[in-house]
């Protein structure tokens, strides 16, 4: 056989080949596959660059990645394609290209190419009807994107954002724990669930969590005090069902199916449950709803169980897609992600709130929130400062990232979120336990059965403002006891912070009693926030506008923040938080018997109530570490409304104490002249003396005294130099 002829057969069969490997791609892009189909056109189009209908599939093939990056490269492929048009060149070429263009932001182009194809399109293509869909969000995309709202866009970065995919994220009411889906995209490889920790305000110890699932792991949602997590756990034929966990000594437990109430035996991906787990809202694409996926909710029985699921309506479900709902811990606002409403393109976040008993029209969150690519799975924090969502935007790490932002304060947040921790025993440690909340108004118990933390003792509760609860904890090993909570008639978010520690008291070898501590933190009034610079600035963006606004209840919440991951004992210094109460029961077996608390029909023995908003105990031994610091204005020695409510209470102590008194310590700040200083410093602590003289009590049970603006008798006071008063209960001699 000559040269020539093994040449020409060498060709041929390199052409058959080839032409195979056409013949693949074009089945792979006619069934979807575009990634496969890819790599064939490249290499094709480096012969005919012109090739219309080359360029349209490379360009389709783009626009259908997964990865906005990839997307935005559709654009020149698809406007050859046009320019180059003849009568094989499939239609929908207008359709693509206006999506090119709209991702742009290109929006009139974008609605010419739609027009286009309405136009030269056959009336039977299943695309006329998206099309005009197409015009109307490239027109929604034009009015919300020219009037941007004023909020940085943070992309939390590493560790948590690879060059892989991070989404739906989930956040603990108190911000200290990021659970996340990661996707690698890789080729077999499976969707987990990432946990990150945060530590001095930044997120590390990032680390999956093995649930031993064979099928994709995803973030669904989790409860505000982060020990019980909700899961999406894939199944064949691509549905999936919800799962729960909850932690346990050994880190989190083995999921448990939701029962048909929720999983429907098609695709439930994403849930959100109430603060006091009493309400779920879950997407669902189950028949019987108005368009794609639809959020449904579901309510607690009596017994435990979740009612029949309700659709939420056609008033906040569409004909297109509704997933991610997120109900906020006030039980009234609900965000949710959206390709239909007035989307500006791709998934984008909606809010909603419930009102005169029905949910209002949702309101787009706006730009930059939501952009022209996907956005979704927005969860906000308890305070309603603080938001987390996912987006794969261009300019991420990855595929999709995960970003938080500081919303618009529209409104305050009327909550209070009181979180703390149970310790036991000498030294105190975790122990496992158990905390039941019983509504006085009403006489019932809350549905929701508080477990914290077995690991650390940590728990975390949220209750609306104007209330009266009793906690029943009941320990391991330790007597059941009560504890009242008040929660302030307040209109913006509060925190509450209380560590409760039990002790078995023990004498000649023998145990006489139990000895309950309690440490509470509920004072918005805190130290100086100058000493924070640089630890939180999304904390700081705040600032400047809240002290141009005057709002002295926001300012004393952002320092509440600044403070929030701070122990009431702040054993790094060795000093005692200054406004912390501790007070200390003692029970013995002839003065705490166990007393009947009626409950319904339902009577618990427990020790006598705890009673942590009052100074005064019929039983048991208050430990004299009670201070209060109050704040003046600048140049002021006038008392606020605030300081005189508490400093009444102090009154009321001291009158049923003789030997009990009060030292009051007045302080300047270094602005100005020193001797204008001290004077003013002395003047601030006379006002409170002349306060507590103005309540009857006696002058020889208080002391005062000015330290101006530079000294102090305590360190930690003597760098805060704040305009303020301490108050402190000393013992009598």
């Amino acid at each position: 056989m000559t040269k020539i002829a093994l040449c020409l057969m060498a060709m041929l069969s390199c052409f058959h080949l080839f032409a195979q490997d056409v013949k693949k791609a074009d089945e792979a892009f006619e069934q979807g596959n575009f990634e496969q189909a890819l790599p064939v056109y490249l290499t094709l189009i480096k012969k005919t660059p012109q090739d219309p209908i080359l360029n349209y599939k490379l360009g389709v093939c783009y626009i259908k990645s997964k990865d906005a990056q990839e997307q935005i490269k559709s654009l020149s492929f698809l406007e050859t394609s046009k320019n180059k048009i003849n009568d094989q060149t499939p239609k929908r070429v207008y359709y693509y290209l206006g999506k090119a263009y709209h991702l742009q932001q290109r929006f009139d182009d974008a609605i010419t190419q739609f027009e286009a194809f309405k136009k030269n399109a056959p009336a039977t293509d299943k695309f006329q009807t998206e099309s005009q869909r197409a015009i109307d969000v490239s027109n929604y995309a034009k009015t919300i994107i020219a009037k941007p709202l004023q909020m940085p866009i943070q992309n939390l970065g590493k560790p948590i954002n690879t060059d892989a995919s991070e989404f739906a994220p989930l956040i603990s009411a108190d911000e200290s724990v990021l659970a996340y889906t990661f996707s690698s995209y890789k080729e077999n490889a499976k969707e987990q669930v990432f946990v990150g920790k945060k530590k001095n305000y930044v997120w590390e110890s990032v680390a999956p969590i093995n649930f031993k699932a064979s099928q994709n792991v995803g973030t669904v949602g989790l409860s505000p005090d982060g020990q019980k997590m909700f899961i999406y756990i894939g199944e064949a034929n691509n549905v999936g069902s919800i799962y729960s966990s909850k932690q346990n000594v050994n880190g989190w437990g083995v999921p448990e199916k939701l029962g048909a109430e929720v999983n429907s035996g098609y695709m439930e991906s994403t849930a959100s449950i109430s603060a006091d787990e009493s309400v779920m809202y879950f997407a669902s694409d189950r028949p019987g709803g108005y368009g794609g996926k639809d959020i449904y909710k579901v309510e607690r029985q009596a017994d435990g169980t979740w009612g029949k699921p309700q659709n939420l309506g056609d008033g906040i479900n569409t004909p297109y897609d509704e997933d991610a709902p997120f109900i906020h811990p006030d039980k009234k606002t609900l965000f949710f992600t959206s390709t239909g409403h007035n989307s500006i393109g791709g998934n984008d976040i909606f809010k909603t709130t419930f009102q005169n008993n029905q949910w209002v029209k949702p309101e787009n969150m706006g730009y930059p929130i939501n952009t022209v690519f996907n956005d979704g799975y927005l969860v906000v924090t308890a305070n309603g400062k603080k938001a987390y969502f996912s987006s794969d935007r261009p300019g991420g790490a990855g595929k999709q990232d995960i970003y938080s932002i500081i919303l618009p304060d529209d409104k305050k947040t009327a909550l209070t979120m009181v979180k703390g921790k149970i310790l036991a025993g000498t030294p105190p440690i975790p122990v496992e336990a158990k905390i039941r909340v019983v509504d006085k108004e009403t006489q019932q118990f809350l549905k929701y059965v508080y477990n914290p933390n077995p690991q650390t003792g940590d728990y975390l509760m949220i209750f609306p403002p104007g209330k009266n609860y009793d906690m029943i904890i009941t320990a391991e090993g330790y007597l059941p006891y009560l504890v009242n909570i008040n929660i302030p008639n307040q209109d913006y978010f509060h925190e509450l912070y209380q560590e409760i520690t039990l002790k078995k008291k023990i004498e000649n070898g023998k145990e006489v009693g139990q000895e309950i501590t309690i440490k509470s933190d509920f004072d918005p009034e805190r130290d100086n926030p100058n000493n924070f610079q640089g630890r939180d600035l999304d904390l700081y963006d705040m600032m400047e506008d809240i002290i141009e606004s005057q709002d002295s209840v926001a300012l004393n919440y952002l320092l509440d923040v600044i403070y929030k991951n701070k122990n009431i004992d702040n054993k790094e210094n060795g000093v005692a938080a200054k406004d912390a109460v501790q007070v200390t029961y003692m029970y013995t077996d002839d003065k705490g018997q166990l007393k009947p608390y009626k409950v319904g029909n339902e009577t618990i023995m427990t020790l006598e109530k705890v009673e942590t908003d009052d100074y005064s105990v019929n039983s048991g031994e208050i430990i004299l570490n009670k201070s209060y610091t109050a704040y003046f204005d600048s140049k002021s020695t006038q008392l606020n409304a605030r300081a005189k409510q508490e400093m009444k209470r102090f009154a009321d102590y001291l009158k049923q104490k003789p030997k009990v008194g009060v030292q009051i310590l007045g302080y300047a700040s270094s602005e100005g002249q020193a001797n204008a200083n001290q004077k003013l410093s002395e003047d601030r602590a006379k006002a409170v003396y002349d306060y507590f003289v103005s309540q009857g009590i006696d002058k020889n049970k208080i002391t005062f005294k000015g330290f101006g603006g530079n000294a102090s008798p305590d360190p930690e006071a003597a760098k805060r130099q704040m305009r303020r008063a301490d108050l402190k209960l000393i013992e009598l001699k």
